[in-house]
């Protein structure tokens, strides 16, 4: 079966194979490459923006000093560290224009948070109660300096921010607290706010000062100032009070690395965020220069392999043209390849091939024109023998074939005796009278088939290389210069040879007797099979009389038993109907009469009565032995009358179990039957009278062979068929008696060990009932154990 080809030509493929490893591998490499430095970048990034945010939250820290460094100049002042109130009022005046960046004002309190000094404008606040202001709270906590989330505890009642330092005594005594604050309002002119903008803090995206309640005290975006930063994607990392940064989406859902890190001294923090794209930036002219140099992996690699691969496949397309060449049987055109490499070797060998091909080919056309020829002879051959079964037909027409397929001007075929060592001529034509009067009775060490006999296969001889005698004589004056003997062998049997004789003085090539060799087989075949087809006519007539003979034997059986039966029944009425009216009359008339003390007379009535109650007993079962002979005649003769129905088996077990109840009457047998409700118990198809006769069989001969117990009867359904068993506590059966018990007239047991009467032809008959109605019977029984009949019917759907 040919190969399908691909359509891919060799030059792509080869381009394919050294193009695409070293373009995989540079892909490879450059996207490892890559990425190593995308995820170094991106690290690198995250780790700079870290770091920028926390420096920038120290600037911001230090930026705050100066406000810090004004209040704790302030608190350390004599007149505000002695705690007198007039004093500390002064003094916050004197000092007001170093206070001039808080723009919500500079209060102090004393340690009771009570106001006692305030700038003139809100004098009206001084003796207030700020005790509860956060910053106040962290101050008594704490003596350190405060920073305050946004609170509503401005002069005015505004959001603000307070710075706190304590006012300590010499002693460092707690005796108040300065506080500075700031309004929440970055379009005023602010310092507080002037100071964060001097860091230029977030140029390239948002920036926030998150107080420690998650409230913006700063915003790149002004509008979210004193806003919730609870929201923020960073919120809960970013207010934990660590330093760090990480790659995520804006709330815009912009790429950006947001830094985060506490404010020193404060409970602030800071987060800056910066566009992803602005930091990856550096990185766009090593990309291009990597696509670059993907883009030369590829390119260059590819014009190399297509200058190669021309100069390889060049050849490779002549070869393909010579193949093609050769193919239409063209062989004189051949490969010239003068590269002095592996192609030129094998353009030489293709060359070499090609004429040894031809050689071939010429000799392949000889060999096949021969084996044509020959096939042609044979098939001749077989449709001449294969047209009849007749030897007397056969054997002529294949002489008269195979002298004509062989070119042979006569011949003869002959029969071998083996016995007697002697050939039989069958048939001849075209050969001399002397030459046939020869072959009637040819020995055969005077035959060259005694030489193909035992060798099995074909010979050729010259006339004058025959030994000297009658035969070589009788050839030599017909003018035959060659004989050929071919043998008739059938499964390594020889039946027998044909001689072919020529004029001509060349002997046949080895091909001819091989050719010869075939048709003698097919001959030999055909001759078999025509013994065959004789053989099988006789053993057809023999088989047709001895059919026509049991057919006459089974009808004189028939009639005999017809005959018989009738002679034995006849007497039989007549003998037990006597039998019974003598003993009704002694019941009723002889016994009664007899004196009471007339004791012989009794016993002679008594034994009379024995006697007829024989006689009653033997002569039923003559009658039913008659009746089981009839039965089973009319069966086996397909005489029986059958009355198919669909039967419930539960009827026909009961109505077997009434009728057999009598046979329980006197013993130590009771009767079980077992049967499951209509519905459960599928129908089958059958004789409902031949089916009771069945199980009454079953269950009488489980009466006979059970001496006490239960005897069970169980009807059931299985898979798809329908079971009766009848189970007794008997004697049980021997494993070489059930083999037997279903043969009519057998009877398991020992006559001279009490075995019950019976005829031995109720299983026979149950057999073949129920095997009649398409079901089987068996038996299941282990001596001394009891046994178990079963029989199974199909159930109908």
């Amino acid at each position: 079966m040919p190969v399908r080809r691909s359509g891919i030509k060799l030059r792509s493929k080869i381009i394919a194979w050294s193009f695409i490893p070293t373009a995989i591998i540079l892909l490879l490499v450059a996207i490892t490459t890559y990425i190593s430095y995308q995820q170094v970048t991106e690290q690198v990034a995250i780790q700079r923006d870290a770091e920028l945010t926390r420096l920038s939250a120290s600037e911001l820290s230090a930026g705050f000093e100066e406000y810090v460094d004004r209040l704790t100049n302030l608190s350390r002042l004599p007149d505000v560290q002695h705690g007198n109130a007039a004093a500390q009022r002064i003094a916050l005046e004197n000092y007001r224009n170093q206070l001039v960046l808080f723009d919500a004002g500079v209060f102090l309190l004393n340690n009771l948070g009570h106001v006692v000094a305030a700038p003139l404008e809100f004098q009206e606040l001084i003796g207030q109660d700020w005790s509860d202001h956060s910053f106040f709270r962290a101050m008594v906590r704490r003596l350190e300096i405060v920073f305050s989330d946004i609170e509503v505890e401005g002069p005015r009642g505004e959001q603000v921010i307070s710075i706190a330092v304590p006012i300590l005594s010499e002693n460092n005594e707690f005796r108040g607290v300065a506080a500075g604050m700031f309004r929440l309002n970055a379009q005023a002119v602010s310092p507080f706010y002037g100071t964060i903008l001097k860091l230029r803090i977030g140029r390239t995206g948002n920036a926030f000062l998150v107080d420690g309640k998650a409230q913006v005290i700063y915003a790149t975006d002004f509008n979210r100032i004193g806003g919730d930063f609870s929201s923020h994607p960073l919120a809960s990392q970013a207010l934990r009070g660590q330093v760090g940064a990480v790659r995520t989406r804006s709330e815009d859902r912009r790429e950006i690395v947001a830094g985060f890190a506490p404010v020193p001294r404060t409970q602030w923090t800071l987060v800056v965020e910066e566009e992803w794209s602005e930091l990856i930036r550096p990185s766009l002219p090593y990309r291009r220069f990597l696509l670059l140099l993907i883009a030369l992996g590829v390119v260059i690699p590819t014009v190399v392999v297509m200058v190669g691969v021309r100069r390889i496949t060049g050849p490779i397309a002549d070869f393909i043209q010579a193949a093609q060449r050769i193919a239409g049987g063209d062989f004189s055109h051949p490969i010239r390849v003068t590269t002095g490499d592996e192609l030129q070797s094998l353009a030489d060998q293709f060359n070499r091939m090609a004429d040894e091909l031809q050689a071939s080919y010429a000799h392949l056309e000889a060999r096949v024109a021969q084996r044509t020829q020959q096939l042609t002879a044979l098939n001749a051959v077989a449709a001449v023998v294969n047209r009849s079964l007749d030897l007397e037909k056969i054997l002529p027409d294949a002489l008269e074939k195979t002298i004509e397929v062989m070119d042979m001007g006569g011949g003869a075929i002959f029969r071998l005796d083996a016995a007697a060592g002697r050939l039989v001529q069958v048939a001849h034509r075209n050969l001399s009278p002397e030459m046939v009067a020869l072959g009637e009775d040819l020995p055969l060490e005077a035959s060259i088939i005694k030489q193909v006999i035992e060798s099995r296969h074909p010979a050729a001889r010259l006339v004058s290389e025959y030994p000297p005698g009658e035969v070589q004589q009788t050839l030599a004056q017909d003018g035959w210069q060659t004989v050929v003997s071919i043998p008739l062998i059938v499964q390594d049997e020889v039946l027998g040879a044909i001689n072919a004789v020529s004029r001509s003085h060349q002997l046949p090539s080895p091909e001819a007797l091989q050719a010869a060799a075939a048709i003698g087989q097919q001959i030999g075949v055909a001759i078999d099979n025509a013994r065959l087809y004789s053989q099988s006519l006789d053993y057809i007539r023999q088989a047709e009389v001895a059919r026509l003979a049991a057919e006459k034997a089974n009808a004189s059986k028939s009639d005999f038993l017809a005959n018989v039966s009738h002679e034995l029944r006849t007497p039989l009425v007549s003998i037990l109907g006597f039998a019974r009216i003598v003993q009704k009359r002694l019941d009723e008339r002889i016994l009664p009469a007899l004196p009471p003390a007339d004791s012989k007379a009794r016993k002679a009535v008594e034994q009379a009565q024995e006697n007829l109650e024989i006689i009653l007993v033997e002569g039923q079962r003559l009658t039913t032995l008659i009746n089981n002979l009839l039965d089973l005649e009319k069966i086996e003769a397909g005489k029986m009358v059958w009355h198919i129905e669909p039967l419930d088996l539960r009827q026909v077990v009961r109505h077997a179990a009434t009728a057999t109840a009598a046979l329980f009457d006197g013993k130590q047998l009771s009767l079980v039957v077992d049967a499951p409700p209509s519905e459960e118990l599928p129908l089958v198809s059958g004789d409902a009278d031949k089916l009771l006769q069945v199980v009454i069989n079953l269950i009488s001969n489980a009466v006979k062979f059970s001496p006490q117990g239960v005897i069970l009867v169980r009807a059931c359904a299985r898979d798809d068929e329908v079971m009766v068993s009848v189970a007794d506590q008997g004697v049980g059966i021997a494993p070489d008696d059930q083999e037997r018990l279903f043969e009519k007239f057998t009877q398991v047991g020992d006559p001279l060990q009490g075995k019950p009467k019976g005829t031995g032809l109720g299983l026979a008959i149950s057999r073949e009932i129920v095997e009649r109605l398409g079901g089987r019977i068996w038996v299941e029984s282990e001596p001394g154990r009891g046994s178990t009949f079963t029989f199974a019917l199909p159930a109908l759907s």
